[in-house]
């Protein structure tokens, strides 16, 4: 049995099991808290949930590992989940039978739970099947493939892959040897190189391993092979004989449908020791998680009075196999950090000098840890122009995810390092990760660990935070807007009117928050299934008086949508360079139609109400390009804050355009005009044009 259809018994195993015990749950409530109230015995029924589960083992080893769980239509799902659910209830049947309980279990119960369990289990395995394996291919554990060859190849390879279901695998990027169509997408899939520039172009990819689909042979094959293996990629050789569809057991692995021979960098970590590895992981970063918060508390307070500016900055880093991540740090420095070092003067602050001596502003890796992007003990993670220099040796290293730490924080020799670290990962156990953390405890508690953790890349760490912060001052900055006459005004009637409406926005954005959290946790959970990654982004906008701020909408774009003006046609590249918007927009899904048709992908904006970067009413919040339509008169636009909904969003939306004017007098009007029973008017407006779904796009 190849690797794919093993871990796919394994989870059709564990889905059955979940839908039986479920449907077990509910006949049990069905029998006895429903239909009937006779005296009943639960250690009988749990024994009999237990007799359940050794049938379905036993079935699984006799039946089930023989037909693909994969590729089954809906007629052959329907007839595999009535042979489950047949076989299981005749074992319950036969085991009441056997042991002489008739009197203790109910024939009804089973009857129930039979037609209750042939729903769940079809039900389940449908949606594991179309929903949650594919949604594991946008995930970070998913192996991130290249594919490597010319370019009818790799076209067979793409069509293999559509045909074939391979959840362990995501596509991202090709490389045709024979024509230079970087750039371009194949079913897709981008074109990241070409022959003459694949090994530079292939060491700033973020994959895992490389599929060759090329006729290479020989020297030209092993120099090829070598060369991936230095830069620690797993090497898949696609054998095309093997691809042939002859009906006879092959002792060879298959990916996306392909026969492949797979040559390791390094020797991996089995599956078992990986799957305890992740879990301590888990473990421990959720035990730590109150200290966590402890800390942030403090150091927001801290910084809140004496260093205003972020509490944690976040810096690029490279981790298992090339991949970018944002790692997560606390702020040890001031925000003017390069004036009191030129000035001779310490540059940290005295919380985060603390902080650094004791190693706690490394504390908000758990979160890395947690998000997988990192584990406690692993190989250094290094900065990417350091990841570019490393050695073939030291990067192959980077096979497994970096550590919070790891042997580079215990040796100062780089060969020893590297020759430790190759150790740890082919010949991982438990007690290395226990003696390494052991060791680094006690280092903490005496500070013996400070001249290594905090002088390993000082310089470039300091640098590396200087800029961090500059950038965050950068971002800070108020938009520049043009000269203009116009004052907002400042009577008490206006003063009066923003006091009631603040009042209002923090009383109605927390009870909606509260009330619509179920809501949003269920959409949250429908984009991720969709289409994999956050549910959520914040689109950089401009607020009052020209404030930079981040607006949260539910995400109803693809994840990846490559280069736009060869994914839009002209119409719509130059309608989307006027509107900044589009028709039609090929980047929406579908989850992402429904919710921008209901405008349910606004209901975070319910946070940045709260927090006052926003209210219920209000102009649209716009994007700095948006500015300059506006010329002269954003000052006066950008004098309120921007709203949920607004005059324009209630009575146009989407039907009234820049290019017309309409919008911009729509917006001015509103300013004018703004008050109590105008901002009702204005909600009440809202709620038809969403139900009516006017202009929506």
């Amino acid at each position: 049995m190849n690797n794919l259809r093993r871990y796919t018994l394994y989870i059709e195993n564990i889905t059955d099991i979940a839908a039986l015990v479920i449907s077990f749950a509910i006949s049990y409530f069905l029998r006895f808290y429903v239909f009937d109230s006779e005296t009943y015995s639960p250690q009988a029924y749990l024994q009999l949930l237990l007799v359940m589960i050794v049938g379905y083992m036993i079935l699984d080893v006799a039946y089930l590992g023989r037909y693909d769980f994969l590729n089954r239509n809906a007629s052959r799902e329907l007839r595999e989940t009535f042979v489950t659910v047949s076989f299981v209830t005749l074992g319950l049947m036969v085991y009441v039978f056997f042991t002489k309980s008739n009197d203790l279990y109910s024939r009804i119960f089973i009857f129930t739970f039979a037609i209750v369990s042939f729903i769940f289990v079809y039900l389940l395995r449908t949606f594991v099947r179309r929903k949650i394996l594919p949604l594991y291919s946008s995930s970070k554990g998913a192996e991130r493939v290249v594919v490597i060859g010319k370019k009818t190849d790799v076209e067979r390879i793409l069509r293999r892959f559509a045909r074939h279901s391979d959840w362990r695998m995501k596509l991202v990027g090709l490389v045709v040897t024979d024509e230079d169509c970087t750039g371009e997408y194949l079913d897709g899939i981008l074109v990241v190189s070409n022959h003459r520039n694949m090994l530079i172009d292939l060491a700033k990819q973020e994959a895992d391993s490389c599929l060759l689909a090329s006729d290479l042979e020989g020297d030209q094959l092993e120099w090829l092979m070598n060369a991936l293996a230095d830069m620690g990629k797993v090497v898949h050789l696609n054998i095309r004989e093997f691809d042939l569809p002859i009906n006879i057991d092959r002792a060879i692995d298959y990916i996306g449908g392909c026969a492949v021979v797979s040559y390791m960098p390094i020797s991996p970590m089995s599956g078992r020791q990986a799957f305890l590895k992740r879990f301590l992981d888990l473990l421990f970063s959720i035990v730590l998680l109150p200290l966590l918060l402890l800390v942030w508390l403090l150091t927001w307070f801290i910084y809140k009075v004496s260093s205003p500016g972020p509490v944690m900055l976040h810096r690029v880093r490279i981790g298992k196999n090339g991949r970018r991540y944002y790692q997560y740090r606390f702020r040890v420095l001031r925000m003017d950090a390069a004036t009191c070092s030129a000035k001779g003067r310490s540059a940290f602050t005295p919380w985060g000098a603390f902080l650094n001596r004791t190693h706690l502003a490394r504390l908000p890796q758990l979160l890395n840890v947690i998000s997988s992007d990192m584990s406690f003990i692993g190989p250094h993670s290094p900065s990417l122009p350091a990841y570019l220099n490393y050695s073939p040796e030291k990067r192959k290293n980077l096979s497994i995810k970096p550590g919070i730490m790891g042997l580079w924080s215990c040796e100062d020799d780089a060969d020893t390092v590297i020759e430790n670290e190759r150790s740890y990962v082919e010949q991982w156990h438990l007690a290395k990760d226990i003696r390494l953390v052991v060791i680094m405890a006690l280092r903490y508690i005496t500070f013996q660990s400070a001249k290594r953790l905090n002088i390993l890349n000082a310089q470039d760490t300091w640098n590396e935070e200087l800029s961090l912060i500059a950038d965050y001052l950068e971002e800070q900055k108020p938009l520049v807007m043009p000269r203009s006459d116009y004052r907002a005004p400042r009577t008490n009637a206006v003063f009066a009117y923003e006091f009631v409406k603040r009042i209002f926005d923090i009383v109605a954005s927390l009870l909606g928050i509260v009330l619509l959290s179920p809501l949003m946790l269920i959409l949250s959970v429908v984009i991720m299934t969709d289409d994999g990654g956050s549910p959520l982004y914040g689109h950089p906008r401009i607020g009052k008086n020209g404030k930079r701020i981040r607006v949260y909408k539910f995400r109803s774009m693809r994840q990846e949508v490559g280069d736009l003006s060869k994914l839009l046609t002209p119409e719509q590249y130059e309608q989307y360079s006027t509107e900044f918007k589009i028709d039609n927009d090929p980047r929406i899904t579908k989850v992402g139609s429904f919710l921008r048709k209901t405008s349910l992908d606004e209901l975070p904006q319910l946070f940045n109400i709260l927090s006052g970067n926003m209210s219920f009413v209000g102009p649209r919040p716009i994007v700095e390009e948006e500015t300059y339509v506006y010329g002269s008169e954003i000052a006066k636009l950008l004098s309120v804050k921007p709203g949920l909904t607004g005059y324009w969003q209630a009575y146009a939306r989407n039907n009234a355009s820049y290019e017309s004017g309409i919008r911009q007098q729509m917006e001015m009007h509103y300013i004018d005009h703004r008050s109590i029973r105008f901002d009702i008017q204005i909600i009440l407006r809202t709620f038809g044009t969403v139900i009516r779904q006017e202009g929506a796009q």
